[in-house]
């Protein structure tokens, strides 16, 4: 690939809390007439960080979102050489946008996963260079062995588009795939024992099952994300979706190293809702369980989003970290503060990712979640055992999704 200075000539449009459109050199206007309860800004931050160019939340209207694939980058040595090689994933993660009519600069969350924790300060400098103006996007960590050999950083993206496409359809590019305006659906990670291609298999037939479910199709699914041990057995569950989906459009892969002593791979999925096929409960956030399935009060199986506009937040991290259970609280109370600046409240958290390093923060996450979310509303989650979370001595980083106002 060729590298060139990405952040060269870098546009400064989109403005925390501007209530006008921005202008954009080659993507046109952005409109703010997002939803049928009035505009609502298209990106705004909260508690935005120009240090670290990332904001602990950000809030995007009813528009639609371009997800990446995952990129990844090989480097070491010096700071300047780690540099280059963000540099070249930010290109990577840029040359997909691009082709979908997106952009980084209208980034509205970032995933990042590192082989060790001393590439997170030298991505948050690249980070805090490119959105060195108002807003700064919502950005997640997490520490481990990548799906790659020989890499030491990955990332994928969500990322707001300027133009409209049809509504319950996803339009797919090379390395993206676009989740359009209007109702979304999440599904909880999924997983079924077996070897890799066995597991892998099988929890997709689970997943399908849940997708008709909700009268959908692997034609509304916009990413899989996969919670792998090991993680060296990508390829194998690679191949065993590939072989799957047959000529079926795949959607767009995430890989994470998980620990888990009985199920090697646990799959998430994202998936778009046809207007006909909505969500009719009257409330922003409808809470499923398919047959067969046994309803959690920590963990909703699926959760239908209707709303206005959307609370993307970032992997947030404990001010108290003197205990597991006070480090659980912590967090929690800033999803809790998040959502209510946003307008929402904890009944509409739809999508959460635990992502935990010790066996203490695990268990207590398990036992103090019933004290934050109410037992018939629950997120639908993913809990991934992780080497690491992006900070030294710290063992939980929680991202979550939500609905606002």
């Amino acid at each position: 690939m060729h590298l060139r200075d990405i952040q060269s000539g870098r546009r400064e449009f989109l403005v925390c809390g501007a209530t006008a459109a921005a202008a954009v050199a080659g993507l046109g206007k952005w409109s703010v007439e997002a939803n049928d309860d009035g505009p609502r800004k298209i990106l705004e931050c909260l508690d935005g960080d120009r240090e670290s160019g990332t904001s602990r939340a950000v809030i995007v209207g009813d528009v639609p979102l371009v997800h990446t694939e995952q990129v990844f980058a090989k480097g070491a040595g010096t700071d300047a050489d780690r540099d280059v090689v963000v540099a070249a994933l930010e290109q990577a993660l840029e040359l997909r946008l691009t082709a979908a009519d997106a952009s980084l600069d209208s980034a509205v969350r970032l995933h990042f996963y590192v082989a060790a924790n001393d590439w997170v300060p030298v991505i948050q400098e690249n980070l805090a260079q490119r959105y060195a103006g108002k807003y700064q996007p919502a950005v997640t960590f997490v520490t481990g062995k990548l799906a790659e050999p020989g890499m030491m950083i990955a990332a994928d993206c969500v990322a707001a588009r300027r133009g409209a496409i049809s509504a319950g359809k996803v339009a797919r590019f090379a390395g993206t795939a676009i989740l359009p305006a209007g109702d979304k659906l999440y599904v909880s990670g999924d997983a079924k024992p077996g070897d890799v291609p066995t597991a892998t298999r099988a929890t997709l037939e689970s997943l399908e099952q849940t997708l008709r479910f909700a009268r959908l199709d692997w034609s509304h699914v916009v990413q899989l994300k996969s919670f792998l041990d090991p993680i060296d057995a990508a390829d194998d569950a690679r191949k065993a979706m590939r072989d799957y989906f047959g000529d079926r459009p795949l959607p767009v892969l995430t890989f994470v190293e998980w620990e888990s002593p009985t199920l090697p791979i646990e799959i998430e999925l994202i998936a778009t809702v046809p207007p006909e096929l909505g969500n009719k409960s009257g409330r922003s956030v409808e809470f499923l369980t398919p047959p067969g399935m046994k309803a959690s009060p920590v963990f909703s199986r699926v959760a239908r989003l209707r709303s206005p506009a959307v609370v993307y937040t970032s992997g947030l991290y404990a001010d108290d970290n003197a205990n597991s259970a006070a480090c659980v609280r912590n967090v929690l109370g800033q999803v809790r503060q998040l959502v209510d600046r946003a307008g929402g409240n904890m009944r509409q958290l739809v999508k959460a990712t635990y992502y935990v390093a010790k066996d203490e923060t695990s268990a207590e996450l398990g036992k103090i979640r019933p004290e934050f979310y109410e037992p018939d509303s629950p997120p639908a989650a993913s809990k991934a055992a992780v080497d690491g979370v992006g900070r030294d001595d710290h063992s939980l980083v929680i991202d979550m999704i939500a609905a606002a106002g």
